[in-house]
Parts: structure tokens; C-alpha cells; sequence
């Protein structure tokens, strides 16, 4: 697959991004919490494990089925320890929360709501209708989650900066990383493509 295409996968999961956080902050309060997409990436089976931090890594989970022109799979993957820090952040809680049923429930409405965002915003950069179901929390190893599965998968590194509410250019409190995985990815990257070429 081509950089270019990469690219402007990129930019447009950056756009999605930011209107996630725009409607996050009304949740959140006194924080915010901006949303970047750093790099995209386009793997199949052991090497897209070994880019996402290896099988046997332990992940936190928000699952979406993909439905109608592209049907497949949805996470938004979080090692253990960045997916309770972002549960603290959701829940203004004083320190790591526990993945208890309350943390399980912000962090699924939480990703299910950057997902709607980032695929709203990969449906208008490829022309391809991309619909889901609601999400669930699930937890796992990678491979538990996405198989040995020899599809290519297209991964968004997500960047989460925790920001205080005082002021512009104040410095992040933290910053957290995810990937949100779409898989099979081929639908999504050739329909890219395609929208290139038209333009």
C-alpha cells in the first residue's frame, strides 16, 4: 500500500479525532482529552501481532462489528495498564481505576464513541459506507482478540494526551496509546485508493 494513501487515512482519522474530543470534553469536564491518530499502518497475521505489542499481550478492549459494504471487525485495543489510566481519566477517579464494571462501561462508551467518529470520518476519505453495531468491552491476549488470521488489517496508533482545562498550550498529564485495528482492512484501503485516483 501506498504512503500516500496511508497518508490521507491518517489525516482523515486525525479530523475524526478531534470531533471525538470535542464531544468527550462535554463529559469529561475539567479535563481534556485530545485524540490523535500518529501513524497508520497496513499488516497481516504475525507481523500486525508483533507491531501491536506480540501475541501473548495482555489487551483491554471496545469490539465493534463492521457491518454492510465492508463487513469485518472493529477494536480499539489498550494494553491493561493504559486502558485503567483511561478509565481513571473518564471517571475523574484519584488513581488507575480497576477494570470493574463501571470502568468497563466508560471505556466502552468512551470507544465506541471514537469509533463512530473515526469511522464517519474514514467513510467520507474513501466513499465506502462504514456501519457498526454497538460496541462491547472484551479483554484478552492480541491473539485471543484477532486470531492468526492471515487478512491484512489496517492499525491507527491512537495517541490519548489527558490535558487540564486551564489554558491553551498547557502540557500534557499523561499520554496513553492504543490501536484501533480494522479487519479485514482491503475493502477500506482499496476503496482509498480508488478515491485518489478519482481526484
Amino acid at each position: 500500500m501506498d504512503f500516500a494513501t496511508l497518508e490521507r487515512l491518517r489525516e482523515a482519522a486525525n479530523r475524526g479525532g478531534g470531533h471525538a474530543a470535542l464531544a468527550l470534553a462535554q463529559v469529561i469536564g475539567d479535563r481534556r482529552l485530545d485524540i490523535d491518530v500518529p501513524a497508520v499502518g497496513y499488516d497481516r497475521g504475525a507481523e500486525l501481532l508483533r507491531n501491536l505489542g506480540g501475541a501473548a499481550t495482555p489487551v483491554a478492549a471496545v469490539h465493534l462489528r463492521l457491518l454492510g459494504s465492508a463487513p469485518g471487525d472493529l477494536f480499539l485495543m489498550l494494553p491493561e495498564q493504559a486502558a485503567r489510566a483511561l478509565a481513571e481519566i473518564l471517571l475523574r477517579e484519584g488513581g488507575p481505576s480497576p477494570l470493574d464494571p463501571e470502568a468497563r462501561s466508560a471505556l466502552t462508551e468512551t470507544g465506541g464513541l471514537v469509533a463512530a467518529a473515526l469511522l464517519g470520518a474514514l467513510s467520507r476519505a474513501t466513499g465506502l459506507p462504514l456501519l457498526a453495531n454497538a460496541p462491547r468491552f472484551v479483554r484478552g491476549s492480541l491473539l485471543d482478540l484477532v486470531g492468526r488470521s492471515n487478512e491484512a488489517a489496517l492499525h491507527l496508533l491512537t495517541r490519548f494526551s489527558d490535558r487540564p482545562c486551564t489554558g491553551r498550550g498547557a502540557e500534557p498529564l499523561r499520554a496513553l496509546f492504543g490501536h484501533f485495528v480494522v479487519l479485514p482492512g482491503a475493502a477500506v484501503l482499496r476503496h482509498a485508493s480508488a478515491q485518489a485516483v478519482a481526484y
